[in-house]
């Protein structure tokens, strides 16, 4: 297999026109907050040392305080529905709630001692926790046992991420990414060109992924990139700066999040052109770890119980160009959605269903579809928790998205 790793070229600028990035004020001094997932807009949460576990239903006005029964550091969170949601963290904590924070539960992870940096589900009941020593665990009963997956790696992982129910990727120390595509059975290592260590990791389709990281002591910080499903990755790096967080909206638009680490200050880059160049957003004061991008709304947590906003971003659905005059109905969909759309020519098209946080859910292979009017359904959705999705049909040439919602 051949590896090609070439160096991006990257335009720093200050975006005069961007959006201001708002301190919340969250009441807390957490010495870090290293988890943050919003459901949408204004429904939240937030995890740190400690065992805190913060959240707010009003865009971050207010925060709360939930009791979360542990005083284990929690790194991760990722909630499937306003009421369902984990929590990961040291000591081989695992945590579930299942009435929206108000109380939560310890579950057995099957294995003590370990640090988990990562909790991760695709659909239904499928969840994914990564950690130290190469260990990765998956459930498919929505936490109520767990597998231990054979990674080959006894390194430090930091997160997981899926594209499809068989489909998925880790990273963490020494540069490593691994790959599975039989549910996490067997994983092969990928030759990613760098050891700098890897913290996040995201694919916006089958072949499109991002991963970032750094090194806290040096501040080398890095952004990799594959368009072939991770056989080759181009990557760039940023001096003095390491990144915990990145969020690609579709295949031209992110964010990266993270800090300075000399100046002790937040980091935070913005692309329009699929990482062909960067313009810096925040460079405030303290270090960022962690961020979540539910809509037209971003936030970033990180030092000293800090927690920051930017509104009014241009969403997934503000970037189509309606080339296809699509049209899905109905909109909230349940079980089944129809999608209407026309065509000037004949064209062949990929339809991927994917959710808040880029995974895809659900994915229509390539199909020449021709000239006028066409009708697809997208059927046996019963198994997606209620919320916000995003509808993508992608052309050799083009790229469109609409929001849908399912009830």
């Amino acid at each position: 297999m051949k590896i090609i790793t070439t160096l991006l070229l990257i335009s720093l600028s200050i975006g005069a026109n961007a959006q201001a990035w708002i301190n919340q004020i969250s009441g807390s001094t957490n010495p870090m907050l290293a988890g943050c997932f919003f459901l949408n807009d204004n429904l939240g949460y937030v995890s740190g040392m400690g065992g805190e576990i913060l959240k707010t239903s009003n865009g971050g006005s207010t925060w709360n305080t939930l009791a979360s029964g542990t005083t284990q550091d929690l790194y991760s969170l990722y909630f499937s529905s306003a009421d369902t949601g984990y929590a990961v963290g040291n000591n081989s904590t695992v945590l579930k709630t299942i009435n929206g924070g108000t109380s939560w539960t310890t579950l057995n992870s099957g294995t003590t001692g370990i640090a988990f940096r990562n909790v991760s589900k695709f659909n239904g009941n499928q969840l994914y926790i990564v950690g130290a020593g190469g260990n990765i665990r998956k459930s498919t009963n929505a936490g109520s046992t767990w597998t231990a997956l054979n990674t080959g790696l006894t390194s430090q992982l930091y997160c997981v991420h899926f594209t499809d129910l068989n489909t998925g990727y880790a990273c963490g120390d020494g540069g490593k990414i691994i790959k599975t595509t039989n549910g996490g059975t067997t994983w092969t290592q990928l030759t990613t060109g760098t050891t700098i260590q890897l913290l996040y990791i995201q694919f916006i389709d089958a072949n499109v992924g991002y991963a970032t990281g750094g090194n806290l002591g040096t501040g080398a910080g890095i952004v990799l990139k594959t368009t072939n499903g991770g056989t080759s990755w181009t990557q760039e790096t940023f001096p003095s700066t390491y990144f915990g967080y990145l969020k690609f909206m579709n295949a031209n638009y992110g964010y990266i999040i993270g800090g300075d680490v000399s100046a002790d200050t937040t980091k935070i880059y913005k692309t329009t052109n699929g990482g062909a160049s960067w313009t810096i957003e925040s460079a405030s004061s303290t270090r960022m770890y962690r961020g979540s991008f539910p809509g037209t709304t971003g936030y970033a947590v990180g030092t000293g119980g800090k927690i920051i906003k930017i509104s009014g971003l241009v969403g997934m659905s503000d970037i189509s160009s309606n080339e296809f005059n699509m049209n899905a109905f109905p909109n909230p969909f349940n079980n089944n959605i129809r999608i209407n759309f026309s065509l000037k020519k004949n064209e062949k098209i990929t339809i991927q269903l994917s959710n808040v946080l880029g995974e895809l859910v659900k994915i229509v292979p390539e199909k020449e579809y021709l000239i006028g009017e066409n009708l697809i359904e997208l059927d046996n959705l019963n198994e997606l928790v209620a919320g916000q999705y995003f509808l993508t049909f992608k052309t050799e040439k083009s790229v469109e998205t609409t929001r849908i919602v399912k009830i």
